[in-house]
């Protein structure tokens, strides 16, 4: 992590169904509904 820098530690998801992106400080909690469709953390991917 580097000092300073408001990106670092932030994990980057997208959603398979409807391409929606999100950011967390972290990992996805188990519980997240997209905002978008609404479908649960099993139907997104991290993005590298």
């Amino acid at each position: 992590m580097t000092p300073g820098n408001p990106e670092a530690g932030k994990q980057k998801y997208v959603c398979n169904l409807c391409r929606c992106e999100v950011e967390f400080d972290g990992e996805m909690p188990d519980d997240f509904k997209c905002p978008r469709c609404k479908t649960g953390k099993e139907n997104f991917r991290k993005v590298e």
